[in-house]
């Protein structure tokens, strides 16, 4: 069992003030409501503050307040620790958990 599940893609930088545009792979973004830290390549990054924007998240990082800090980011995926994340309803599963 996976401990870590992935939860976006960054593909691209929004605006100067350190937003990124993530494309969620889940069907219940209202999971980000209670996401506090995602890892990106082993390195943890606390959000700050998450909107939808035109079918994408944009997503702050605290401490990120600008571009150039966080255009190295544009393809790297959100992981999230399985433990953090809420209690599946009966009947659904994670994509990770039924592959094989």
């Amino acid at each position: 069992m996976y401990q870590k599940l992935c939860v976006g893609e960054i593909t691209n930088t929004h605006g100067i003030r350190g937003e990124v545009k993530v494309i969620p792979l889940t069907d219940d973004i209202s999971a980000f409501d209670n996401i506090k830290k995602v890892s990106i390549d082993n390195k943890e990054y606390e959000i700050e503050s998450y909107r939808e924007h035109k079918n994408v998240l944009l997503v702050k990082f605290r401490g990120y307040d600008d571009i150039n800090l966080v255009e190295r980011l544009k393809g790297k995926f959100l992981e999230v620790d399985r433990n953090e994340l809420d209690a599946l309803q009966e009947g659904k599963y994670y994509i990770c958990d039924i592959i094989g």
